[in-house]
């Protein structure tokens, strides 16, 4: 029995001339299916793990033994519910990562800010790729095992891997990554329509460094899309992030806007005491800046309840 990686390149000359033999088989291994990855965890946690647990631990892993093993570990200790990168995981992905040319990196680092899946165009415009060297740098990507697809879809072969190179580029390369991201989708995709507001938002988030209006407005309007399909929760988060990403640089009126936000979705899922202070802050920033009409709408919004 011979083994060997496909990761490493082109079979050998050695390879070759054992599979042109007629009593040579070839066998294509991948990773564990659904059923192997249930088995794997129940004997390494010596315990039954739940179809949810399993599913999740296919999507992070991929199947790959080294990763479900690793899984396995932190989840038979009760450490976490999600893996974190240990050292063996960043070992393995970084050693599939140091043959790779500097253009594949770059946009497998670009692919890993833009998430788990990727328009190859959209990451491309993110690592500012000519387009002869997005067309090599998939090509290695995939030969490496460490992304899937064709055509314009493509994903990382299971989250982990995403994870361990996103967490390799360092907060500034990030945070400029984020804002060509957040800069490319709004330029190309369809913001303007609520499709990729959300996208386009938490881009800027991610970017955020210090105060910064661009980043206020586009969570605002990530918090009134959120409203409008009745997901108060996320509206309540996104204006609250809105706030802090304006800081001292919001008006009063548009301080008072976004908090009345807080106010409108807390009501919606019954925070009542989020509501109030809320609400009450509003009419603070409202009196000190002569904003009546801010005053009548905070009282609109604590409806009588009960």
């Amino acid at each position: 029995q011979v083994n060997c990686r496909e990761l490493v390149g082109r079979p050998g000359a050695v390879l070759l001339d054992l599979c042109r033999t007629p009593a040579a088989r070839t066998i294509a291994l991948g990773g564990l299916g659904r059923a192997g990855v249930r088995a794997a965890l129940d004997v390494l946690t010596d315990a039954p793990v739940d179809d949810e647990a399993v599913e999740s631990a296919h999507e992070l892993t991929g199947g790959n033994p080294l990763f479900v093993m690793e899984l396995a570990r932190q989840l038979g200790r009760g450490e976490v519910d999600r893996p974190v990168l240990t050292p063996s995981i960043r070992d393995a992905i970084d050693a599939r990562l140091v043959a790779r040319s500097p253009s594949c990196v770059r946009l497998l680092r670009a692919a890993s800010v833009v998430g788990q899946q990727f328009l190859p165009d959209l990451a491309a415009e993110v690592a500012e790729l000519a387009r002869a060297e997005l067309r090599t740098g998939l090509d290695e990507a995939a030969t490496a095992g460490l992304i899937d697809g064709t055509g314009e879809q493509y994903r990382f072969a299971h989250a982990l891997i995403r994870d361990a190179i996103l967490a390799g580029v360092d907060p500034g390369e990030r945070s400029a990554l984020h804002r060509r991201a957040a800069e490319a989708i709004a330029r190309h995709g369809r913001a303007s329509t609520g499709a990729d507001t959300f996208a386009v938002a938490q881009h800027w988030l991610e970017a955020a460094e210090g105060d910064d209006p661009e980043v206020a407005a586009w969570s605002g309007r990530a918090a009134d899309a959120a409203m409008r399909q009745l997901a108060y929760e996320d509206a309540a988060r996104w204006y609250r992030a809105a706030l802090r990403a304006g800081g001292a640089l919001l008006a009063p009126a548009d301080r008072c806007r976004l908090l009345l936000g807080i106010g409108a979705a807390t009501n919606r899922f019954g925070d009542l005491s989020a509501r109030l202070t809320a609400c009450m802050e509003a009419v603070e920033i409202a009196r000190s800046a002569g904003l009546i009409d801010v005053i009548a709408q905070a009282a609109l919004t604590m409806e009588p309840t009960g």
